[in-house]
Parts: structure tokens; C-alpha cells; sequence
């Protein structure tokens, strides 16, 4: 694989195209098992760059004068199913936890998620006394 500082990765073959695919995603799955901010963010660029990557095979593949191997072409299907996936994953649980800690900021701070003032709670029995 080349490298050009204009246009990035070169790559020379569809199966180092795939090659490198299976590995970031391979990567993304370790990364999901110790998240820390760092994984999350690295991850995002990974699943880029396997997105990149399978669309370098469909390049290599239209641009083929033989008609695909169909294993290759399954192949293909399922890192693109689990690429899916996972990015449907962050985008899901990204969207969770905004709207969650959304919630609790509002109810912490005394306002409903409309601006308006939060509904006061009548207590049953108070006393004064000591």
C-alpha cells in the first residue's frame, strides 16, 4: 500500500484492500471492549477508513474485466453489514446518551426539557418540630 500525502492510502489489490478492512474492524470490536474517549474517537476514524476501503474494492472490482469471485463478493457484503451495524451502533448509542444526560440536567437544575419550571412534589407529612 502506498501512501500519498494528497490522496492518502493507495492500495494495490483487492485483497489488500480487504485485508486492511477485516483489520480496523477487527480493531473497532477490541476497541469496544475498553471504551475510553480515545477508542471512541479512533474507532469513528477507523470505520472511515473501512468504508474507504470496501469502496476501494467496489472500484477494483467494477474496473475488473472478469466477473468477481461470488466468495469475495460475500465477503464484501458481510464487512459491509458489520460496518453498518456498528456505525448504526455509535450513532444510537451517542443519540441515548445526549438525550439521557439531557434529562438529568434538566431535572437536576430545575427546569423540564421545554425550558419551563419543573413540577413541584407535595410531601406528605412534614414537621417543624426537632
Amino acid at each position: 500500500m502506498e501512501v500519498s500525502p494528497q490522496n492518502g492510502p493507495k492500495y494495490q489489490s483487492i485483497a489488500e484492500c480487504m485485508r486492511c478492512a477485516r483489520q480496523n474492524l477487527s480493531q473497532v470490536k477490541e476497541m469496544l471492549s475498553r471504551p475510553t474517549r480515545d477508542n471512541g474517537e479512533r474507532s469513528g476514524e477507523l470505520l472511515r477508513e473501512v468504508e474507504v476501503q470496501l469502496g476501494c474494492v467496489a472500484a477494483f472490482l467494477r474496473s475488473a474485466p472478469e466477473k468477481a469471485d461470488p466468495k469475495i463478493v460475500t465477503e464484501i457484503h458481510e464487512l459491509k453489514q458489520q460496518t453498518e451495524s456498528l456505525v448504526v451502533l455509535f450513532a444510537e448509542t451517542n443519540r441515548v446518551l445526549a438525550s439521557w444526560a439531557s434529562r438529568v440536567l434538566v431535572n437536576r437544575n430545575g427546569y423540564t426539557e421545554y425550558g419551563g419550571a419543573a413540577p413541584l412534589f407535595l410531601v406528605g407529612k412534614t414537621s417543624a418540630e426537632g
